[in-house]
């Protein structure tokens, strides 16, 4: 080529230096020109010198202009059927393209399948290990469920503490009260005695009163018969009621004991309660202050993974640069093939080949370097991802050191459940016990207003007894004695209601204390139940989500490293198909040799500017991304051109 273009040179400065003496009609020519003329002319020279040993021709044979014209045609000819077979090498390049981007879709299907599966598995994974690590400082579904559940049995166990006190002081007020119904039940002998004389009384009426008439008699007959029922009565009284009392008194009594011993037992077992309780707190603490570490580190490497397969999804985006590059590359193999039609080759059209080949090479060559450029930031990428899952199962296995939380035989979780069951045994023990005492109670000062009421009763019937005996004392004759066993009736009857006056105020009194206590035994009895009632309710409901967090606990435990395990194999799969930069080398070669091809043919003009409105300016306007741009105006050797707006707004930064 070199030649040709030796030859069109001479041939085109010694014609310039012919027109110019022409136009200066003979005069002298300025040194410029003459200095032009005096050049061609050696070259011209030399020229034909080439061309005879080029033809096998003597050099002294003279060869003329004419002869040089001629040859040129040669090259020219040449030219023409090269720039056909370019022609059809950019037509055949186009199915080239064609099938490189399809080949590389497929990979970029198969990669970016690859990448969906892998931050599906990262999500799941980092969902898993931010439940862990809330699980680690004792949270569950957005909830503190050990602080919660600790706080609800301080707080149980603390009322416990205080009923206990109560019912300790309920017992001490109810043994203090065993003397008063002891007191009581002695108006019972009392009672006896008074009424003791109505006896021989009683057969006193009837001896007396068997001289009188029929009338009189038989009146006294009533007396004595009436005193004979009111005998029969005080001995049920005294076999029913104050019988009633002595029973009521040894059952209190055993309430007593029971209620003593019982507080033992429970005082004894509340502080074992709070013992445990206050240990597994402390475990508790020790855990989480031993998890929040730990907590961190494994939500920064959980999120460092999820953020690690973000930016290996996020890459996946040059595919989309890749494929439209590739299409404009396309576009320009079809307007060269199409530009070639013509195969006349003035300087201005060469330059607009010359400069449009030597930008589609620049173009695969940014396109290639792209590929290789996202392949290894890739497989770096997953190569720092497999680091940072490898941290993640190192961390989540460092979670298992730290078992306390979620144990399911020595943990926190654990030890809280016992504290529960033990809790609702206690709670059952004591609403047990207050119940038989309220049932115990109850009755008792009902039993009391009975024996006042009877008394009473007794006392006012042998009053009555009295009186009549007085009555019919009077009507019939003095000196029968009837006034003195009337008199001694009236005593009797006076004696009985002093002592059931007595008895009344004593046992109106205990009325009174046992009806305090029985206040008091109702209020502990609701107490009970009351807490019974949070057992069953909130107690089993925060059982429940212990339980819930103890096997979720156990679950993620195990499911972390099986994720990261998962992860670690979907990494290795994808690493396998980062290979398309390798097989698209080949179409890349093939591509740029009928563009370098081209580029030689019009090297002759690379420094004329190609002309406006040409096909490099053509293919410039197709241009939709800034690094498009960038990389003609560096193929160009020329400042970069302003950008238009919509190729800035869609650059796109890799990685």
């Amino acid at each position: 080529m070199l030649p040709e273009r030796v030859i069109r040179l001479c041939l085109f400065c010694f014609v310039e230096s012919q027109k110019t003496e022409r136009r200066m009609n003979g005069s002298q020519l300025s040194t410029w020109a003459q200095r032009l003329r005096t050049t061609a002319s050696q070259w011209l020279g030399r020229c034909r010198g080439w061309v005879a040993r080029t033809a096998s021709t003597t050099p002294s044979e003279p060869i003329s202009l004419a002869s040089l014209t001629a040859y040129t045609g040669f090259f020219t000819a040449g030219k023409h059927r090269q720039v056909a077979d370019l022609r059809q090498r950019f037509l055949g390049s186009q199915l080239e393209i064609e099938s490189l981007g399809t080949q590389l879709e497929r990979n970029f299907l198969t990669i970016g399948s690859h990448l969906d599966q892998l931050s599906e598995a990262s999500d799941r994974l980092l969902a898993s290990s931010e439940s862990l690590a809330h699980l680690a400082v004792g949270e569950h579904a957005s909830q503190s469920v050990l602080a919660t559940a600790t706080h609800a049995l301080q707080t149980a166990l603390e009322e416990n503490l205080s009923q206990e006190a109560a019912s300790q002081q309920f017992a001490l007020t109810l043994a203090s009260h065993l003397e008063e119904i002891a007191q009581a039940r002695r108006h019972e002998a009392t009672l006896r005695s008074c009424v003791a004389p109505l006896k021989p009384i009683q057969t006193l009426f009837r001896v007396s009163a068997a001289g009188l008439e029929s009338d009189a008699q038989g009146t006294y007959s009533s007396l004595a018969r009436e005193i004979e029922q009111l005998n029969q009565q005080v001995t049920a009284l005294l076999a029913q009621q104050f019988q009633g009392l002595a029973d009521y008194h040894g059952r209190i009594g055993q309430l007593v004991k029971r209620l003593h011993d019982t507080h033992h037992s429970h005082e004894h077992a509340l502080a074992e309660h709070t013992r445990q309780l206050t240990g597994s707190l402390d475990a508790m603490h020790t855990a989480l202050t031993q998890s929040q570490g730990r907590d961190l580190r494994l939500k920064a490497a959980a999120r460092a993974c999820h953020d690690q397969v973000g930016q290996l999804v996020m890459a996946m985006q040059f595919q989309d640069i890749t494929r439209q590059k590739l299409q404009h590359v396309e576009t320009a193999f079809r307007r060269l093939a199409e530009s070639l039609e013509d195969r006349s080759f003035d300087t201005a059209r060469a330059a607009d080949l010359h400069a449009t080949a030597t930008v589609q090479l620049a173009q695969l060559g940014t396109v290639e370097h792209e590929l290789r450029d996202a392949e290894a930031k890739m497989t770096l990428a997953i190569a720092r991802l497999r680091e940072r899952v490898e941290e993640l199962t190192a961390e989540s296995v460092q979670m298992r050191q730290v078992p306390t939380l979620v144990g399911s035989d020595h943990g926190v979780v654990a030890g809280l459940l016992v504290s529960f069951d033990r809790l609702r045994q206690l709670v059952a023990s004591n609403a047990a016990l207050r119940t038989e005492a309220h049932q115990t109670l109850d009755p008792l000062a009902g039993l009391a207003a009975n024996v006042t009421g009877a008394m009473r009763e007794i006392s006012r019937r042998i009053k009555l007894i009295a009186l009549n005996a007085e009555i019919q004392a009077v009507q019939t004759s003095k000196g029968t004695g009837l006034e003195v066993l009337s008199q001694h009736t009236c005593q009797i009857s006076d004696e009985v209601a002093q002592l059931s006056t007595r008895a009344a105020v004593d046992l109106d009194v205990l009325i009174a204390r046992f009806t305090a206590l029985l206040t008091s035994c109702r209020a502990l009895h609701e107490q009970s139940a009351a807490q019974q009632a949070w057992l069953a309710g909130e107690g089993e409901r925060l059982e429940a989500q212990l339980v819930e967090f103890r096997n979720a606990g156990e679950a993620q435990l195990g499911s972390v490293p099986v994720m990261g395990t998962a992860l670690l194999e979907k990494l290795l799969t994808t690493r396998t198909e980062l290979t398309f930069c390798e097989p698209a080398a080949a179409a890349f070669a093939a591509l740029r040799e009928p563009l370098t091809e081209l580029a030689k043919l019009t090297e002759h003009a690379r420094h004329t500017v190609p002309p406006a409105g040409g096909l490099t300016e053509e293919l410039q306007s197709q241009y939709t991304m800034a690094s498009e741009h960038v990389t003609l105006a560096t193929a160009l050797g020329g400042a970069a051109a302003p950008v238009p707006a919509a190729a800035a707004a869609g650059t796109v930064e890799l990685f």
